[in-house]
């Protein structure tokens, strides 16, 4: 960090923020992303990681400002989506980021709202969801839009619009056949609709890798047993 401080150079600054990471010190990666964005407030690379340790410090209000300042820097805030998914199972951080992203300031900025939504797919308010996932679709670049369709569906389908939502993933499968969350989803959704052979047929029949397969046919399994369906599952 002194070499940073020193040098005034911002790419310093990344490396001391890379072992300051390394060390698993959070104190010194709160101190090197810090002087990072003095010296260059636009290094995209330095928001995610602030971000991180701020919360972990349950520095809060700063984490806020650090999403304000990245809006106000005119620097996409992409990873907060996949970052509130990393949070799926603490609730203290999922409660605490609702009330960081709820900032007036941050209102209608796209990444903000994917990431409102998986923070409402989080806590199953598959209504909300519903009245504002079709736009989000619309505006999202292509890589949000495949787990958009899969927490559509699964809003469909804890709604009771259960035909919506497998026709939802059919959709979105002829638009992504390469997406296994898509197609591992739509296997689910399947199976809880009574539609078990046809899942197992799909299954059996598509072209996946080793471990794909063996990810899959576990959650398979799993679902199938919640079903009462004990023989399939051992099949």
């Amino acid at each position: 960090l002194a070499a940073a401080q020193t040098s005034g150079s911002d790419l310093v600054s990344q490396r001391s923020t890379a072992a300051a990471i390394a060390s698993d010190n959070n104190n010194a990666v709160l101190a090197a992303t810090e002087l990072w964005l003095t010296q260059n407030p636009k290094a995209s690379q330095a928001y995610p990681v602030r971000f991180q340790a701020l919360l972990v410090d349950e520095q809060f209000q700063q984490a806020q400002a650090l999403l304000i300042q990245a809006r106000t820097e005119e620097v996409p805030l992409s990873f907060l989506p996949a970052f509130v998914d990393q949070q799926a199972r603490n609730i203290d951080s999922t409660t605490q980021l609702q009330t960081i992203l709820a900032a007036p300031e941050l209102e209608g900025v796209l990444y903000v709202e994917l990431a409102k939504t998986h923070l409402d797919f989080l806590e199953g308010k598959s209504q909300k969801i519903l009245t504002k996932i079709d736009a989000l679709i619309e505006q999202s670049p292509d890589n949000e839009i495949e787990s958009l369709i899969v927490i559509k569906a699964f809003s469909l389908q804890k709604t009771g619009e259960t035909e919506l939502a497998q026709t939802t993933l059919e959709a979105g499968e002829q638009d992504y056949p390469d997406s296994q969350r898509i197609f591992a989803t739509l296997l689910d959704i399947m199976i809880e609709n009574g539609q078990t052979d046809k899942a197992i047929a799909k299954f059996e029949s598509a072209d996946l890798s080793p471990f794909a397969q063996q990810q899959i046919g576990l959650s398979m399994g799993q679902l199938l047993l919640q079903q009462g369906e004990r023989q399939q599952s051992i099949q």
